[in-house]
């Protein structure tokens, strides 16, 4: 919406060095783990909607074979929570005991989505692990205490971000940089 004001917090190219850096991690983390363990197979478990672009480029600095599937878990309407988490999925996930679960993720505030997603993916998959990795984090709006396996920037609880993915009401997906949004 052309008039929202905005000032850019994290340009394209900090994103794309953290995004480039956090692939190498995981591959690393997950082929080492795969030494012992040759049978085990990696799940990209990205949740959409706000996740599509950083998973997009998050899945192609991973070096090691994974497969990629999509989740809906929702807690937004507008800049608030609405307090309840609704998670969709459009058939059964191929995950089970042998599979390692890298959850993508655009933004953990309250921690309340993640720690619903995971007890889905646990009490009706059972996967190996369930490791998650999120672009951006905000810590100081815990409501439940949740901690990433990776991230990218951690950013200002009172800020209202957009941009790579993240929106306001559908606008701003597009953006190559993130952006808060000023009142």
């Amino acid at each position: 919406m052309a008039s929202d004001k905005t000032v850019t917090l994290i340009t394209s190219n900090n994103i794309r060095r953290q995004v480039e850096e956090m692939g190498q991690q995981i591959t690393g983390n997950y082929l080492t783990r795969l030494m012992d363990r040759p049978l085990e197979k990696m799940v990209v478990l990205v949740v959409m909607d706000g996740a599509f672009i950083f998973a997009a480029d998050l899945v192609r600095s991973i070096n090691a074979n994974h497969k990629v599937l999509f989740i809906t878990a929702k807690s937004y309407k507008g800049k608030e929570s609405t307090g309840l988490v609704h998670i969709k999925q459009n058939a059964r996930l191929d995950i089970d005991e042998d599979t390692r679960v890298l959850i993508v993720e655009d933004i953990i505030e309250t921690g309340r989505t993640m720690t619903e997603l995971c007890s889905h993916l646990k009490s009706n998959y059972a996967p190996k692990t369930i490791e998650v990795a999120t672009l951006l984090d905000k810590p100081s709006k815990r409501e439940i205490p949740f901690e990433p396996t990776y991230k990218g920037f951690e950013v200002d609880g009172e800020s209202f971000v957009i941009g790579y993915g993240l929106d306001l009401e559908g606008y701003y997906r597009s953006d190559s940089f993130i952006s808060k949004v000023e009142d």
